[in-house]
């Protein structure tokens, strides 16, 4: 899970065009999980008829309404203080061309190329592995299924 030390993941939505099949697939692995707290999304000001469809969305999927909501200049998200209370951040791009950070190289035929979905998510969300050499060992999940380290999908508050 990301960093429990305040520091959150933005996933920026600048001033280029682009739509909610860019952010969604980025912003539902944070919703549907226990790190939905820690997550941002910033919109550019001219990002203003996507904010709207984000607004009309968030109130009809479970999580999404926990995910802040920010809006902010390239300037201002540039801004050293902006930028030291983040963990990383991720920029949402129309259409996913598979360049940068998080896509990797693009397919053959410059289609969208995604991942394998643990892959995607591990892009996102920092994930380790634990477990038990023992089986059905109930007393090691109940450790740590309280841990608040635990990533948990579908814990809705």
């Amino acid at each position: 899970r990301p960093p429990m030390d305040g520091r959150r993941t933005a996933l920026r939505v600048g001033p280029a065009a682009t739509s909610l099949d860019e952010l969604l697939p980025l912003a539902l692995p944070f919703a549907m999980t226990n790190a939905r707290g820690q997550a941002v999304v910033s919109f550019d000001p001219s990002q203003q008829q996507l904010k709207a469809e984000w607004a009309k969305l968030v109130g009809g999927v479970a999580g999404l309404e926990q995910l802040e909501q920010l809006e902010q200049t390239e300037e201002e998200f540039a801004a050293e203080r902006v930028q030291a209370s983040l963990h990383r951040t991720v920029r949402v791009e129309a259409p996913y061309t598979g360049r940068g950070e998080l896509l990797g190289a693009g397919a053959a035929g410059g289609g969208p190329r995604f991942p394998l979905a643990q892959q995607f998510c591990t892009k996102l969300v920092t994930l380790g592995h634990i477990k038990s050499s023992r089986p059905d060992d109930a007393a090691f999940v109940d450790y740590f299924g309280a841990s608040p380290k635990w990533l948990q999908a579908g814990v809705f508050d």
